[in-house]
């Protein structure tokens, strides 16, 4: 029998992000809180198009900011004007956000983005954010307060390059291979998650690093840049502590290609004095 994490039957999501990983991941979801009806979208164009020709209303929208032609940011600022047809001012709408984002959550909190969820989405995460935000009541500005809030842009230094995705991640579509490698991808988000420190946003690890083949990294070594898995999402960050068994699993995704991996770690004190 399929196990309910929450019951959302009374609720209907549409769900917005320009990745179908985090799409599908999200969706599955709520899925198993037995949401009512998922409508999707991979950006903010795409979003505006489902919700005003949506038969039903939308109770809740899952947005990522960082899409084309229309952000999420925008999306949000659209709804909370008025502007969108056949959607309430008050829809909830819960932000996805990434890694150093402080801009973008603070445009989202002046936006009266309803929550925020940290990708990797993690399901105790999402149903608690879910209850919270539909329990809460929704008190608004004016329409000329949405439309006249400045928009956030990243630095083009703060842009994903999709060269610094590394092969060895990308998943084979379609395929027992593909399950699996999803799957240990899941793990290491979660265990990744899981060891994130605040040194990612310590300036020194963009400055007193090193590069080390995967087979040099040890227990214990910190992370110097973000790591991306094959659907450009930080699969580690910058900052985390790696553990023996995130350095395993890094090696298992590798497999056969592992001797081709190198990645930046934070140099020790030893290597500091050294140079």
């Amino acid at each position: 029998m399929k196990r309910i994490e929450a019951d959302f039957s009374t609720f209907r999501f549409l769900v917005a992000d320009d990745s179908n990983h985090v799409r599908r991941i999200v969706c599955n979801m709520l899925k198993r809180c037995n949401a009512a009806e998922i409508l999707q979208a991979s950006n903010g164009s795409e979003a505006l198009q489902q919700l005003t020709k949506s038969p039903f209303e939308i109770d809740c929208i899952f947005s990522d900011w960082n899409m084309e032609p229309v952000d999420g940011l925008a999306l949000l600022a659209a709804v909370r004007s008025g502007n969108v047809t056949n959607v309430r001012k008050e829809t909830r709408i819960i932000m996805l956000t990434g890694h150093s984002e402080s801009d973008v959550v603070h445009t989202a909190i002046a936006l009266d983005a309803s929550g925020f969820l940290v990708k990797p989405v993690a399901m105790e995460k999402l149903v608690k954010t879910v209850e919270t935000v539909m329990a809460r009541e929704v008190e608004l500005k004016a329409a000329k307060d949405y439309l006249d809030q400045p928009m956030v842009r990243l630095p083009d230094t703060l842009r994903l390059n999709r060269r610094s995705i590394p092969k060895w991640a990308a998943t084979p579509q379609g395929s027992n291979e593909s399950r699996a490698l999803s799957e240990a991808l899941e793990l290491m988000r979660s265990e990744a998650s899981a060891l994130a420190s605040h040194a990612a946003s310590d300036p020194n690890l963009r400055t007193a690093r090193v590069r080390r083949t995967l087979s040099e990294i040890e227990e214990g070594a910190v992370l110097a840049e973000d790591i991306f898995d094959g659907d450009g999402l930080v699969l580690i960050a910058s900052g985390t502590k790696l553990s023996s068994d995130l350095i395993r699993g890094i090696k298992d995704v590798a497999g056969p290609r592992q001797a081709d991996v190198q990645f930046f770690i934070a140099r020790t004190d030893q290597e500091a004095g050294a140079t």
